[in-house]
């Protein structure tokens, strides 16, 4: 993907390198390279990050019903996988991944003054049930892959157990 966008770029720089400074680049050139990063970059990088936050929320779920720490590596890799997913599509700010704050949903970041850690250590403490359409109007910093590495890989890791808050909290973000 890096070498679409650098040969795009380079397209761009060179159409633009060909023409006195006045000239216009023909339209039909930005259509190429927009093709290009569109169908060799954006939706790849996009079908791959549903498919890691599909096997991150299956792997969640079989660990929260059946429980154990010694269980938690699929989760951790599959976590891996769907953050390394998230990180390739990160830099694409445009689209629908702006609608209603998706991308800090899926990543709240950069997360200063713990504001993550205080949005899943209060929801752990309220006695109020823990589901999905809950947390959608719960802060940002709660709902996604920041909270999940808090509960996966911070001292409530231990706390992960079927029955508990933090399995419900671990579950609900992950789907």
């Amino acid at each position: 993907p890096f070498k679409i966008l650098t040969a795009s770029l380079c397209l761009v720089a060179s159409l633009a390198a060909a023409r006195p400074a006045t000239a216009e680049i023909p339209e039909a050139a930005y259509a190429r390279v927009n093709r290009a990063l569109t169908d060799g970059v954006v939706i790849p990088d996009y079908r791959k990050l549903a498919e890691a936050t599909e096997t991150f929320r299956q792997a969640a779920d079989r660990f929260c019903r059946t429980g154990g720490t010694s269980d938690l590596e699929p989760v951790k890799k599959a976590y891996h996988g769907t953050m390394d997913a998230w990180m390739r599509v990160q830099p694409l700010t445009f689209g629908p991944v702006e609608l209603f704050m998706r991308n800090f949903r899926l990543h709240f970041w950069p997360a200063g003054s713990g504001r993550v850690e205080k949005a899943v250590v209060e929801i752990l403490a309220d006695d109020k049930p823990i589901t999905a359409d809950g947390l959608r109007r719960a802060s940002v910093a709660v709902q996604g892959l920041a909270a999940v590495e808090l509960l996966l890989f911070g001292d409530r890791a231990d706390k992960l157990r079927p029955g508990t808050r933090c399995c419900a909290l671990f579950t609900a973000i992950s789907g």
